[in-house]
């Protein structure tokens, strides 16, 4: 049951014909959708004893899925509730995930998992179907439908050492349970597949199957099917910290749920949880570094940085001190914007003193995109400005401190391009994207408002003129 504060979803078809276009299925799609068994709910409405017609108001959901279509939503919040608006589309894919929950939440107590699992085969033909449906591509600038998940509310985590955990299988867990006090080893069985989340069929040592949902774990804009399957490739063996095993939303299937990346260990053939695994699991362990950093710089060269990242990292495992794959990840990670985690990887390649000057000058430049894309402008400025008899590209570096200057001015005194800024704008059109300029902070502060009740409100510091500027958030 969620907490009082949490919100309530509800169906309702206030957005009338809004799903004819949202997504568009053909007859074949909708036969691989009935052969896969995903029971379809069109209901949005009941009548009582007297025939009047009110809205259905579903459970109460921990989490809640959707499907947008370009800046319109299927899921609206404006009056604090969520909403799910359907008009009734017998295949929208909205009605086949809120059947399968509504069958997840028939049995809502823990109990043993072992009567509800699958065969194998089952599994797979299943992933087969799902693979036909699943999106070819991300493009966020495509008319493509594109799945969201809403969280309704915070999921709890428990963060226990892994050395503290011990391994369980499959047969022995609980549907409907974290198990906090374990760990998963399991091996890919099938391809992955984007819908919510990226999914894939696993198996355990002893030759258990459910399907693996993963959420919130990889970025996956622009990728196309073959992209996907390259980021949690066949035959991989992962960890599973803390597994939470549930029914699934696509076909009701058991499936372990990962909600945070950090719940998710890729393990090379040698690591030493695999010694006892069968020698299936243990293909290609003769790797070493310079295999995967080829590996890496393949999936990086054609755009898929997620894949590159793994390859990088399984690199790393086999040889740690391979300065260069943790200087590859790092542009890696700036590619998917995660500057933090590129930061990190630089910062200790940069510390390699066995690193030839080109590699370190790279390094250097890395750590300044990266402290630039985190608005730490001055961090940025103070990495070129240092002494370095190389630089492995004079022109990559004018550039960059170029546009730093610019940001810097813009963020004491907020003067900003206003001509080129209204072009960005049309240019962007509505579509969610990061301007280039740094935030401004004027004359304001968050103060507490006494006379307004005593709640927080935005003050000025001192006196302002008419037309002066006093902050300007254009990344928010």
């Amino acid at each position: 049951m969620a907490s009082l504060n949490s919100p309530r979803v509800t169906r309702t078809s206030a957005y009338s014909g809004l799903t004819s276009h949202i997504v568009n299925m053909d007859e074949h799609q909708r036969e691989l959708l009935d052969k896969a068994m995903l029971q379809l709910s069109t209901q949005t409405l009941q009548q009582d004893e007297n025939k009047e017609t009110h809205n259905k108001v579903n459970h109460w959901f921990y989490f809640m899925e959707a499907f947008s279509y370009k800046n319109s939503s299927l899921l609206d919040r404006s009056n604090g509730n969520y909403h799910l608006f359907l008009d009734g589309e017998p295949h929208h894919p909205d009605s086949i995930m809120l059947e399968a929950q509504r069958e997840a939440n028939k049995t809502r107590h823990p109990c043993p998992v072992s009567s509800y699992l699958t065969t194998r085969d089952e599994l797979i033909e299943h992933y087969k179907l799902l693979y036909e449906i699943s999106p070819e591509n991300s493009k966020s600038d495509d008319d493509s439908a594109i799945r969201q998940v809403a969280m309704l509310k915070v999921p709890e985590f428990v963060r226990i050492p892994l050395e503290s955990l011990s391994p369980i299988s499959i047969s022995s867990m609980y549907l409907n349970k974290v198990h906090q006090e374990h760990y998963l080893i399991v091996r890919v069985i099938s391809p992955a597949v984007r819908l919510a989340a990226i999914q894939v069929a696993i198996e355990d040592e002893q030759g258990s199957v459910v399907d693996l949902a993963m959420y919130h774990c990889f970025e996956t804009s622009g990728l196309d099917r073959q992209g996907v399957i390259e980021l949690v490739p066949l035959g991989q063996a992962l960890l599973i910290r803390q597994p939470w095993l549930t029914r699934g939303l696509t076909g009701g299937n058991v499936t372990i749920r990962v909600s945070s990346p950090s719940d998710l260990i890729f393990l090379p053939p040698s690591h030493p949880l695999l010694s006892n695994c069968p020698e299936a699991w243990k293909a290609g362990g003769g790797k070493d570094s310079q295999v995967y950093k080829d590996i890496g710089n393949h999936a990086f060269k054609n755009g898929r940085f997620e894949s590159a990242i793994q390859a990088y990292s399984h690199g790393l495992l086999v040889d740690p001190t391979a300065s260069v794959l943790r200087l590859n990840r790092s542009a890696c990670y700036l590619s998917i914007n995660k500057p933090s985690m590129a930061l990190k990887d630089a910062q200790i390649a940069s510390e390699d003193k066995s690193m030839k000057d080109a590699l370190r000058s790279k390094a250097q430049y890395r750590i300044a995109l990266a402290y630039y894309a985190l608005d730490r402008f001055s961090e940025a400025l103070s990495i070129l400005e240092r002494e370095n008899g190389y630089r492995f590209s004079p022109a990559d570096f004018s550039e960059l401190e170029k546009k730093i200057h610019e940001r810097l001015v813009e963020q004491a005194q907020g003067s900003y391009k206003w001509l080129a800024l209204s072009k960005m704008a049309k240019q962007i059109n509505g579509h969610r994207q990061v301007t280039d300029v740094a935030d401004y902070v004027g004359p304001v502060e968050v103060a507490l408002m006494e006379s307004k009740g005593g709640d927080r409100g935005l003050v000025t510091t001192r006196e302002v003129l008419a037309g002066e500027l006093l902050c300007a958030l254009p990344k928010s």
